[in-house]
Parts: structure tokens; C-alpha cells; sequence
């Protein structure tokens, strides 16, 4: 009886300690990748400076990313509104991603629109299969980001 236990004991242990995000799940039976690759993610609500924004805030700021894909080969793309002279204009950027630090951030790179090379850590906080939280620092800001996919 005892040994029985003991097995359930570390069977509990060992299950509930997978959950490597600070904001979770605890448990889930689909991969990392697999949550992050499944579908858009769209910008539900950002922090920036500790000052929280709205998706309608979102084009007076180049740090937010207000749509984003993951794909299982590694491709990335996102978008994001800016507002440049009275008129608001979408930019989308096409690059690649990795996971790094164990799967706890993911790694972007792409080619900004002057030609330059740029890299993300995005450092994840939360990834389930409809919410993405990430933390980074985007253009001097640091942010936030609530994803969600509907």
C-alpha cells in the first residue's frame, strides 16, 4: 500500500511541476509548439511602462504587435498599425522564430523596413491554446502582450 503511495505521490509531483510559465496552464497534453503554431493570435490588451493600452490605443505606439503566426516550420509573421501623418498604416513583417532558455522565450528574427536585421526574445508568461502572454522589449519599450485567438 505504502509503495502505491509513493508511485501516485511522484506521479502528482512530476505532472503539476511541467507548467514552466509564470501565469501557466499547470498542465496540458499539447505541446509547446503545437499551442504556439495553431492558428493567429490577435493583440487583446498591452502593457507598455507598466501603463496598460487598448487594441484602439495600439496605433500611436511602434511597439505593439497587434496580429501574429507562428508556423510549425519556424516562419513568423506580424503586424502592426501605425499612425504616420493623419492616416494609419499597416506594416507586416516576415521573419523567423525559435525557442530558447529551455522553451521558456522565443527568439525572432526578421528584416525591418530599412533593410536591417532585427531580433526579439519574447519572454513567454502564459501559452494555452487560446491565450499568449509574452514579455519584451520592443523599440525601447517594455511590454507586455495579451494575445488571444478567437
Amino acid at each position: 500500500m505504502n509503495l502505491k503511495l509513493v508511485y501516485f505521490t511522484l506521479f502528482v509531483l512530476f505532472f503539476f511541476s511541467s507548467c514552466k510559465y509564470e501565469d501557466g496552464p499547470a498542465i496540458s497534453l499539447r505541446t509547446k509548439k503545437n499551442r504556439l503554431t495553431n492558428g493567429d493570435w490577435q493583440l487583446q490588451e498591452v502593457t507598455i511602462d507598466n501603463q496598460p493600452y487598448t487594441v484602439e490605443d495600439s496605433n500611436k505606439f511602434d511597439c505593439i504587435i497587434e496580429q501574429c503566426l507562428f508556423t510549425d516550420n519556424r516562419y513568423y509573421v506580424y503586424q502592426k498599425r501605425l499612425l504616420q501623418g493623419g492616416a494609419t498604416t499597416l506594416i507586416e513583417f516576415r521573419g523567423n522564430w525559435n525557442f530558447i532558455d529551455s522553451k521558456n522565450k522565443i527568439e525572432v528574427s526578421y528584416t525591418d523596413s530599412d533593410g536591417n536585421i532585427q531580433m526579439i526574445q519574447k519572454e513567454i508568461l502564459r501559452l494555452t491554446n487560446s491565450e499568449f502572454w509574452f514579455k519584451a522589449s520592443i523599440n525601447n519599450c517594455s511590454t507586455i502582450h495579451y494575445m488571444h485567438r478567437e
